[in-house]
């Protein structure tokens, strides 16, 4: 039984102790106006807070309690919107009509803003937490605002596009962040407590998902990222059968997952329907050093979180020499890379109590 929603209930609905982030907690610390929108766009709660697009449920309902927030606009450094709009369209949408309601909404939801001038319409943050950034025409609109997107390299109105195609140049990194996607914080507890010593692992390097996908063969990005996430995943089944090796479809049920990538050293994280996916932060979880195996991935955090000392990214289209480098790594490295992921967590946690490292801070 995933208890999920019940154990995350004190955080989102505000019974337990609020922990603020350490920047909110000195002077001349950037100061939030959070707007109120429609019920229907940040509700309900508790539904809205599951799976990696929880992040924007979290991160509004941090906010709303930070001492960072202030009910001033005059005061206000920068302006977030809230909508759950991953979460609204699964509630309120019919299957095969998303992309046209969503863009109806945004609009109507971007006009309703009453400080979205020309001249504080950069200092504006929108969420985008899916694959799609479910704001079709957002250039159009909110172009020159603040972009938060766990997804950096989107995919474009599939109304428009045949096969479907990332945007490599939406995301602007002197503007915009990339956010960790959210894991449930019963998934953590759980990962947490299958995670063994990297030592005590008995698989060298694991995947267990979904190894083909019609959107695997439709989703491209175009020079100099040609590499298909279907042929990436032909590759990694091709390793199925090795002794030292852990592959093949999703394992259930979902314990049995968690204590198999627990006792897995390397857990391959390839490219899906989009370039960012959840195993990426369900490894920080596990204790699985992450390989990302998706050449246009920007992680989270890249300018102060040091990466390269607990993951490893190689090129998607040759999973057998990432698998070779793997294996002729020694016992030592693999020990400080797991010691670095773990005190990295944090930093992916959005339960996390440590006020200096969470995704707030």
């Amino acid at each position: 039984v995933n208890f999920t929603l019940h154990n995350a209930a004190p955080k989102l609905l505000g019974l337990d102790p609020s922990v603020d982030a350490e920047i909110c907690t000195q002077p001349g610390h950037p100061w939030f106006f959070v707007y109120t929108t429609k019920p229907e766009y940040a509700s309900p709660l508790l539904t809205c807070a599951a799976g990696m697009e929880g992040s924007e449920t979290l991160l509004h309902r941090w906010l709303l309690r930070s001492r960072c927030r202030t009910e001033s606009p005059d005061d206000a450094d920068f302006f977030y919107v809230p909508f759950y709009s991953f979460c609204f369209q699964n509630l309120h949408m019919k299957a095969g009509s998303e992309a046209e309601e969503l863009d109806k909404h945004n609009i109507e939801l971007v006009k309703s803003l009453e400080h979205f001038d020309v001249y504080r319409r950069r200092q504006h943050i929108f969420h985008f937490a899916h694959e799609f950034w479910d704001f079709p025409s957002w250039e159009a609109h909110v172009g020159r605002s603040k972009i938060f997107a766990i997804e950096a390299n989107p995919l474009v109105d599939a109304r428009r596009y045949r096969p479907y195609r990332h945007c490599t140049t939406c995301f602007d990194s002197w503007k915009d962040a990339v956010v960790p996607g959210h894991t449930d914080l019963w998934a953590m507890q759980r990962l947490r407590e299958q995670s063994r010593p990297i030592e005590e692992r008995r698989y060298r390097f694991c995947f267990h998902g979904a190894l083909r996908h019609e959107l695997y063969e439709k989703t491209h990005a175009g020079g100099p990222f040609n590499v298909s996430a279907a042929e990436t995943r032909r590759q990694i089944r091709a390793m199925a059968g090795e002794p030292d090796a852990s592959i093949g479809p999703h394992i259930t049920p979902v314990l049995d997952y968690y204590k198999r990538v627990g006792d897995c050293q390397f857990c391959l994280v390839p490219k899906g329907v989009g370039f960012t996916n959840g195993r990426l932060f369900e490894a920080f979880f596990s204790g699985c050093i992450p390989v990302i195996l998706s050449d246009a991935m920007i992680v989270p955090f890249f300018s102060f979180v040091p990466w390269p000392e607990f993951s490893l990214k190689v090129p998607m289209g040759d999973v057998a020499g990432a698998v070779s480098r793997l294996r002729s790594m020694p016992s030592a490295t693999l020990k400080r890379m797991q010691e670095s992921l773990h005190a990295n967590a944090c930093w992916f946690d959005y339960y996390s109590n440590d006020p200096t490292c969470s995704p707030y801070q």
